[in-house]
């Protein structure tokens, strides 16, 4: 739990979905599909749960999600991390974006053309302060609280994940693991800019449920902070 003098932010989770040995994707960037028909469904419905969910645009690029709730009755937020407005407009994610809403969080490295052109198209473009020459995240969240915000569903990618572990962002992590091996090096890993020195610096989780869906397994934990 956070300290009661800790700055508002939305109560976040970070979802993905993995090998045994970590792995998102081959290193060719193809991940479909690492888990069961029946876990993705079941991830798909966790997405009521939360009033908005987030996305860094390489995971936009690479995958053109819709990223929708099943249920069509249910408002969420879309959220594009994306320092440089680098978003097709053609994304699959601007599709029924009058159901919750689009917003792209970029900086002064962005196009004030591009974003002007997605402006009028309906989405919300918010130009955030940078950290590391990135959008700065803990600026993001406080603006999502603001904005009424309460619950975050970040899946993916990897740099956003740990960016958002390392800012101390992140509540709770809901890994999907396929009993699946790639054993490559090359890899995509589903966490990655830690960057720790010993395991003893590593993101400890704890009052672990582990699930089983069909042949995969859903391990929620929550980030363990009070060392």
């Amino acid at each position: 739990m956070r300290a009661k003098n800790a700055v508002h932010i939305p109560f976040t989770v970070a979802k993905s979905a993995q090998t045994l040995d970590g792995k998102i994707a081959a290193r060719t960037g193809r991940s479909k599909w690492i888990t069961s028909t029946k876990a993705r469904n079941f991830a798909r419905q966790q997405r009521e749960n939360f009033d908005a969910i987030m996305v860094g645009v390489n995971t936009v690029i690479k995958d053109d999600p819709r990223l929708t709730s099943l249920n069509k009755n249910h408002k969420l937020l879309k959220v594009i991390v994306d320092s440089s407005c680098r978003i097709s407009r053609q994304a699959q994610v601007f599709a029924g974006i009058k159901q919750g809403g689009c917003l792209i969080a970029t900086t002064k490295k962005a196009s004030v053309r591009k974003m002007n052109l997605l402006a009028r198209e309906g989405v919300e473009v918010v130009q955030c302060p940078q950290q590391r020459d990135k959008v700065n995240l803990l600026w993001l969240f406080q603006y999502l609280y603001q904005r009424g915000i309460r619950k975050i569903l970040i899946e993916g990618g990897a740099q956003l994940i740990g960016e958002a572990l390392r800012l101390n962002l992140v509540e709770q992590m809901h890994i999907y693991i396929a009993p699946k091996i790639l054993g490559d090096e090359q890899a995509l890993n589903s966490v990655v800019g830690l960057k720790p020195l010993d395991i003893q610096q590593g993101i400890l989780l704890k009052k672990i449920k582990v699930i089983p869906i069909d042949q995969d397994i859903l391990v929620i934990g929550n980030v363990y902070r009070d060392r």
